[in-house]
């Protein structure tokens, strides 16, 4: 009897902490959400096509316009608050989430060119010109292959720890190898909390150390939505991710943190090298430099802006 109601205490006290997990992830969700809000956001959705596209916009009018897109993980909001407090009083800022993240959601096939089709509604939609792309990770790869097809609309295109066309499939496999799975897609779709877990630790440098039931929070909060449709990108992206241009005429920023496992680091020249781009290398930092070394990534991207992005966009098209 006296073990039976240990267990008893044991089950709520771990059903007491679970809940306050979980709640703990939804108010920090709602702080983002009210970042947003204090400056003067507005979230909304646009049905286009097959695409139901969730996205923020500050909808500041006759400023320069910059949009932020995200990688696996996570959404819009969350990848880019940091961003979002630093440049929303001076640039008009969208931050879509991409098809089958966070609330956005497509019939169309879960491919490379669905995400980019989806961008580019968006910014026809919102008549938006002139534009400075941001994308990280596999976000990255879908702003240069929309660059290489729209670049007509961009001012300037960042890549954010995303190698593009010059990733060697040898590293793909090494990848893989350690981190003792047979598929990328077990890396970046997590399964459940220990996928989550192994996720946070490969993508940053100090990875925080939770408890494993908020990593299970996380994953209920982030990562349970989309999973088929997640994967199918990730199948997509080998065959895809060559729809690059050899050339673009826009400035080119890439923004790359030293310590990234998942993309190394040897990428981020090579990448430079293609597209003439210029490169900053931040030391400290791993794959989520935006989130990890805010305030050196904002003065880079910002820098780059105001110089050769801004001089370009004076230049006839």
């Amino acid at each position: 009897m006296h073990t039976y109601k240990i267990g008893v205490v044991a089950l709520l006290s771990l059903s007491f902490l679970s809940n306050s997990c979980q709640k703990a992830v939804s108010f920090y969700d709602k702080s983002v959400y009210r970042t947003y809000d204090k400056k003067g956001f507005q979230e909304k959705v646009l049905q286009h096509d097959d695409h139901t596209i969730h996205y923020f916009d500050n909808e500041l009018q006759n400023k320069p316009v910059m949009l932020f897109i995200h990688g696996f993980g996570g959404d819009g909001k969350v990848t880019w608050e940091r961003q979002v407090k630093r440049f929303s009083n001076d640039y008009r800022i969208v931050v879509p989430d991409l098809l089958w993240f966070g609330e956005s959601y497509s019939k169309a096939p879960p491919t490379l060119t669905s995400q980019v089709c989806a961008i580019h509604s968006l910014v026809k939609q919102l008549k938006l010109m002139d534009v400075h792309m941001v994308g990280i990770s596999y976000g990255g790869f879908v702003a240069l292959a929309y660059g290489s097809a729209f670049e007509h609309t961009l001012s300037s295109l960042t890549i954010v720890a995303s190698p593009g066309d010059v990733i060697a499939d040898e590293e793909v496999e090494e990848l893989c190898r350690r981190n003792s799975v047979k598929s990328v897609k077990e890396i970046f779709v997590p399964k459940d909390a220990k996928d989550v877990k192994r996720l946070f630790k490969i993508s940053m440098v100090n990875p925080p150390p939770f408890p494993m039931v908020v990593f299970e929070a996380i994953f209920e909060k982030y990562f349970s939505r989309y999973p088929s449709e997640q994967a199918e990108l990730l199948d997509d992206l080998p065959t895809n991710k060559n729809k690059v241009a050899d050339t673009l005429s826009i400035p080119i920023l890439i923004l790359w943190g030293a310590k990234d496992t998942i993309f190394d680091v040897s990428n981020a020249s090579k990448l430079q090298e293609k597209l003439n781009a210029q490169l900053v290398i931040n030391q400290k930092t791993g794959h989520t430099y935006p989130g990890e070394e805010p305030a050196h990534f904002n003065k880079a991207l910002l820098d780059f802006i105001e110089t050769k992005a801004t001089a370009n966009s004076n230049l006839p098209k």
